[in-house]
């Protein structure tokens, strides 16, 4: 999900870069950790110990042999949700990234401030020199 952010091009890749390759990172030394450390240490916590058998949940049972009962009705839901999530996004109105117009408002703000500041540097110096 955050390493496609890599193929962005310009100012935005240089900010987000960092972000994304962080997050990329650490979500696959946590998915090695998942697959190899955990199993083993709980292999050796759970050796000896035995697991009680349980009755199946009535509600669940009761939900899924509707389901299979009814297979039309689940499979109809999720395909009008699709729909509903596809017509959302061609609803939604298209602009262009404000990130950039921001970058370049933030860019000259601080532009005129350093200006600014320049002045007012200048006007002390030749104060000074009097």
């Amino acid at each position: 999900m955050f390493l496609p952010m890599s193929l962005l091009r310009g100012g935005l890749q240089a900010f987000l870069l960092p972000f994304a390759l962080t997050v990329t990172y650490a979500l696959l030394s946590s998915l090695i950790v998942a697959l190899t450390v955990i199993p083993a240490k709980l292999s050796r916590v759970l050796k000896n110990s035995k697991i009680k058998e349980h009755l199946p949940s009535k509600r669940f049972t009761s939900f899924l042999e509707w389901n299979l009962r009814f297979k039309w009705l689940p499979i109809l839901i999720a395909f009008l949700l699709l729909l509903g999530s596809v017509g959302t996004y061609f609803s939604l109105p298209k602009e262009r990234s404000t990130i950039p117009a921001l970058a370049v408002s933030v860019l000259r703000s601080t532009i005129s401030r350093i200006r600014r500041s320049m002045k007012c540097a200048k006007t002390d110096s030749s104060s000074k020199s009097f």
